[in-house]
């Protein structure tokens, strides 16, 4: 599960990528309320292949925010 807040109503981009910057996944694409979120990764990518055990990057973007922080997929 990985938690995030907005401080504002607008545009939002959730994606994973390796540890070595490939894109995985996108989890959120679209308009989102402010506040509190809560979005839960099945450790698949796209296309639907079962991602390795590992260190993954998330990367929240909401207009000219966007962060990066680590993430551990245990299976």
């Amino acid at each position: 599960t990985i938690a995030f807040e907005l401080q504002e109503r607008g545009d939002v981009r959730l994606e994973i990528y390796s540890i070595t910057g490939q894109w995985v996944a996108t989890l959120v694409n679209g308009l989102m309320d402010q506040g509190q979120h809560r979005i839960t990764w099945d450790g698949r990518s796209d296309d639907g292949r079962a991602l390795a055990s590992g260190i993954y990057l998330v990367q929240p973007q909401s207009g000219a925010q966007k962060t990066s922080r680590r993430m551990t997929l245990l299976k």
